[in-house]
């Protein structure tokens, strides 16, 4: 089941979208091969999820810029911490 293992609430589209959230997508040539995003976990933090590079890009530094636009949205949409989820196992 996906997104059984969520620490916070289940995660729907709508969440990803201001001013709660934001969702992001890294292009290489016009296709996305990385994404990620944040949304509310609650009053002061957002939550880091759905983080990931294709298998082909990784080593470009696509995740790492990925993670500092995410960062820099979060402050933007008011938050002051981040909650990364990283598995149940």
């Amino acid at each position: 089941y996906a997104g059984e293992a969520d620490i916070g609430r289940a995660r729907d589209a709508w969440m990803f979208e201001p001013p709660d959230g934001v969702f992001l997508a890294a292009r290489i040539d016009g296709r996305a091969v990385g994404c990620g995003g944040v949304c509310r976990f609650d009053d002061t933090r957002a939550e880091l999820k759905r983080m990931y590079v294709e298998p082909a890009s990784r080593g470009l530094g696509l995740g790492r810029r990925l993670l500092e636009a995410l960062e820099a949205e979060a402050r933007r949409l008011g938050y002051v911490g981040i909650v990364l989820e990283t598995g149940d196992r």
